[in-house]
């Protein structure tokens, strides 16, 4: 694709709506707490992008748009940014990727299948090993230097060394330490190439 190609498929989506669909942090009903949901910074950059495209943005909660979605009174959303993160129960994430399904509206970044298992510890670590990454091996939970890691929290949340308490095996992941610095490393698709590219590590 070139830049040309890529001018004209931006301005195909000019004057659509797109919903951002984020999470009301003081929704306290069991099973959808959060231990680390999107503020406000990220809320206003997406809402920013938005409107450099032409588009209108609608934002809701993940309450209302589930409400909405599922009583038919949602208006015309022709895409919908997922920002339901950070969730402590796993499942939860996928429901605004499988609404968004079920009314047949692209969802960003991912569908409810690829962001349960690319969240999932244990799956992801899996994936990892058949495409030939290094993934540190599993450790026994007697081990003292281990790292435990919760199977579905992210940033870090969660993570120590030692093994904490007995829990089911399918709640955790339990590896070597390997000692070393954590760096993070940005993948974003480039459509004018249609490669994936790297940026600076974090």
């Amino acid at each position: 694709m070139n830049t040309k190609e890529y001018e004209n498929l931006l301005m195909k989506i000019e004057g659509s709506t797109i919903a951002l669909v984020y999470v009301f942090e003081k929704d306290y009903t069991e099973g959808f707490q959060h231990y680390d949901p999107w503020k406000s910074d990220v809320i206003s950059d997406w809402l920013r992008a938005i409107q450099e495209l032409h588009c209108m943005p609608f934002i809701l909660d993940v309450r209302t748009f589930a409400q909405k979605a599922l009583n038919g009174s949602l208006p015309q959303i022709d895409y919908i940014v997922n920002l339901n993160a950070g969730t402590n129960n796993l499942s939860t994430l996928g429901l605004v990727p499988s609404i968004c399904s079920f009314l047949n509206i692209p969802c960003i970044p991912a569908n409810t299948e690829t962001t349960i298992i690319g969240e999932h510890k244990r799956f992801s670590n899996l994936i990892a090993t058949a495409l030939h990454s290094n993934v540190p091996a599993d450790t026994p939970s007697t081990m003292p230097n281990g790292i435990f890691r919760p199977i579905n929290y992210g940033s870090s949340h969660g993570v120590q060394k030692g093994f904490p308490q007995k829990l089911p095996c399918d709640k955790y992941v339990y590896q070597q330490f390997i000692p070393g610095f954590d760096m993070t490393i940005p993948i974003l698709y480039n459509p004018l190439n249609e490669t994936l590219e790297s940026l600076p590590p974090v």
